[in-house]
């Protein structure tokens, strides 16, 4: 493999990466809301309610936004 192709693909993949992060933490509301609801699972003294799920989903876009000028 030729040191050209090596560099595109590392450049690739770090490119890539940050996809990978964002599809993660986008997908992980969706498992862990009905879990932190469900009062056999959560690992919280208290279920949370409907108005915290809805903070929940939000709070990740709103900290991108912030996030995107930190970084």
């Amino acid at each position: 493999m030729s040191g050209y192709l090596k560099t595109q693909i590392l450049i690739v993949a770090c490119v890539n990466i940050g996809q990978f992060i964002d599809g993660y933490s986008v997908g992980w509301s969706a498992p862990i809301i009905p879990k932190l609801q469900d009062p056999d699972e959560t690992p919280l003294p208290e279920l949370i309610t409907d108005l915290q799920v809805s903070w929940i989903g939000s709070l990740l876009y709103l900290g991108s936004i912030v996030a995107t000028y930190l970084t």
